[in-house]
């Protein structure tokens, strides 16, 4: 699928692509296609709750949470994770 994107937007190479995913087949996807991966732990398939369910656990709940869904990511692939796509911003800026 990443490559037919490559295509139809016209990206070359894809060493150039960062694709953000929550799932490991995603971040497996991105490595074989020679692009960056990021993984999102807290807020997507991985933990698979909602915005409500997520807020009721204790910090410590969602930390042990993210350690092992990033674990999971940097295992398929994956150079960096966050939490959420609201993380993504930042993340980008520190990688410039």
């Amino acid at each position: 699928m990443m490559y037919r994107c490559f295509a139809d937007l016209g990206v070359y190479p894809s060493e150039t692509v960062i694709k953000v995913d929550d799932t490991c087949s995603g971040i497996l996807e991105a490595v074989a296609a020679g692009s960056k991966a990021v993984g999102i732990t807290l807020t997507g398939n991985a933990v698979g709750m909602s915005e409500a369910e997520l807020d009721v656990l204790s910090q410590d709940q969602k930390e042990k949470m993210h350690q092992m869904h990033a674990a999971e990511f940097f295992q398929a692939g994956a150079e960096h994770v966050i939490k959420s796509a609201a993380e993504l911003p930042a993340l980008l800026d520190r990688l410039g």
